[in-house]
This record gives C-alpha cells, structure tokens and sequence, in this order.
C-alpha cells in the first residue's frame, strides 16, 4: 500500500505496517542487525528530556518575572516554550515503544505528541512575523502592539495544533540600528533553527524509494527525526543565552574578594 507523507505525526505512524499484529516484533528486534541510529536516537531522546525540560521551565520563569520589561514576542516564545515542555515528556514511552512494547496503540499517542510538535514552526513564523512588523512597518507595530493581539494569534495558533493533532490522533541608513539588528539576528537564529531541526525531514523522506526499507526505517527515520526533537532543547537554550540570568550575577558578586 502505497502511503502519502505529509507531516511528520504521520511520517512517524506510517513506520508501523498497517497489518501490525501482537504477534510482532519490536521496533527494536526488526532493526537488530543495525542498532546504532536508534540507540542514537534514544539517546538524544533523553537529553533532550533532561536538558529541554528545564530549560524550557527557566524561559517561563524570566518571561514571567520580567512581564513589566517584556517583548512583544515574548508570548510565542512563552506558548513555545509551553508546547516544547510537554513534548519533551514522551521519551520514556518511545523507549517502551521502541524497545519492549508490540502493541499499536502507543503509536496513536505518540502521533498526537508529533501532531502538537508540528506547529512549532507556526511560533516561530510569529515571531519572525512580529519583528518584521517592528522594522518594516513600525507606524503600523505601534498600532498593533496591544498585547491582545498576540494572545489571540497564540490562541489561534493552539487551536488549529490541537485539532491538527486530535485529527492525526522606515527610510534606511548604511549603519543597521540596533533594533534592528536585534530583530536581524532573532530571525537569523529562527532560520538556523528550521533548517537544521526542522529540514532533514521535509529533505529526506520524498527519497524513500532511494533506500531499502531497512535502511530507510532503522536509519534515515530516526535521524530525521531526532535532529527535529532536539529543536526542543536548542530553541530554549539560545533563548537563555541572551539573558542575562539573576543568579549568575549574583554568584559572581558573592564570590568577589571585598578588601578592607
């Protein structure tokens, strides 16, 4: 039976046969004579569990503590962060379902998980969006800049993942500004990010008939795929890295030798 791939929640149902049965191998056992990618891919998995969670959380807490000094992108990256924390829950069950499990049904969930994973990209092009707006047409940003107006794109946003996933289970000058190059380097970062997470896939899988299906299962799949999950922790962490953490400060003030 011939399979359409059209995003990656189906890209990773697709990989179990249609005929699955209890009687069946694992993910696992089937790719036994090439185990490398998928411990690989487990790997990755986790740190980015261990790494993402976190990381993720401490974004939420700056954002919250620094309402009153915010962006106005600042409400997609919260919904980002949000989306990638709950994201970043399922490797314990990709193990299970990888590794011991036989039944389909985990594929069902872990397509919802990839289903709300999809509109990452959607975040991103609103942030993208909204610096744009800030340098290109700043009268109009004005205009716009009630907070409201984001809320609402955020909540929008959310309710088209959500039934996604359910249903797949000014004149210029020679010296940049610094606003703008800001706004430069957030959209050169979100660019980065799209084509080293979320590229591989949308590059690889139209060339599935170029593989055999071992190959294409136990390799190509998996590292496709896990280069798109670590976006979960790579987008926190660069979001970390250009704030200036309260508690670092306050580390290095402690530790500085005071004379009297």
């Amino acid at each position: 039976m011939e399979v359409l791939y059209i995003n990656s929640s189906l890209l990773f149902i697709s990989q179990r046969p249609f005929n699955f049965t209890d009687s069946e191998k694992t993910v696992y056992e089937g790719c036994k004579d090439m185990p490398a990618v998928i411990i690989w891919y487990l790997g990755l998995q986790f740190v980015n569990m261990f790494l993402g969670i976190p990381a993720n959380l401490m974004v939420l807490w700056l954002i919250n503590k620094n309402k009153g000094d915010s962006s106005t992108s600042d409400i997609f990256i919260q919904n980002l962060a949000v989306l990638d924390v709950l994201f970043c829950l399922i490797p314990p069950l990709e193990l299970a379902n990888i590794v011991f499990l036989t039944t389909s049904s985990t594929w069902y969930v872990l397509r919802f998980f990839y289903g709300i994973k999809d509109s990452s990209p959607l975040l991103l092009s609103c942030i993208c969006l909204d610096r744009y707006m800030a340098v290109v047409h700043p009268i109009t940003f004005t205009e716009l800049k009630d907070r409201r107006h984001r809320a609402v794109l955020a909540f929008v946003v959310w309710v088209i993942t959500l039934a996604y996933a359910r249903r797949q289970s000014g004149p210029g000058r020679d010296e940049m500004h610094p606003v703008k190059k800001r706004a430069f380097k957030m959209v050169l970062i979100i660019l980065a990010i799209i084509v080293f997470n979320y590229f591989p896939p949308v590059a690889l899988f139209p060339f599935q008939d170029y593989f055999s299906p071992d190959v294409f299962h136990c390799y190509i799949h998996y590292v496709a795929f896990g280069l798109m999950d670590f976006s979960s922790s790579i987008q926190p962490m660069l979001y970390l890295s250009k704030e200036k953490l309260p508690w670092s400060l306050n580390c290095c003030q402690s530790t500085t030798p005071t004379t009297e």
